[in-house]
């Protein structure tokens, strides 16, 4: 998919060089912005993969399903996907066993 940038260039990046407008920002750079951004923010460790885990899992704490995120993240394998996955203790608690609704009629 290509999309027009502010520049008014066809580009498939949505983050693109300062330099070179049709080009892509480096993986570099894409990390020494975000440990930017952290610092600023007061977080220290902070790294790309650090974001998609969390995007991944608010996905799924929304009620989003595992396949859907998997096709977001560009995932082949489902497994992968569920690595990715870091539930906090609350969405865990909030899980209903369906046994306790037959033990309990």
């Amino acid at each position: 998919m290509s999309i027009r940038n502010k520049f008014g260039i066809e580009s498939d990046y949505i983050f693109y060089s300062n330099i070179d407008h049709s080009r892509h920002i480096t993986r570099r750079t894409a990390k020494q912005i975000i440990k930017r951004a952290g610092r600023k923010a007061g977080v220290m460790h902070i790294y790309p993969h650090l974001l998609r885990a969390s995007f991944a899992t608010h996905l799924i704490e929304e009620k989003n399903e595992l396949v859907h995120v998997q096709k977001l993240l560009g995932h082949s394998s489902i497994r992968t996907t569920r690595n990715y996955i870091r539930l906090g203790s609350s969405y865990i608690n909030e899980i209903k066993n369906p046994l306790d609704s037959i033990f309990r009629d």
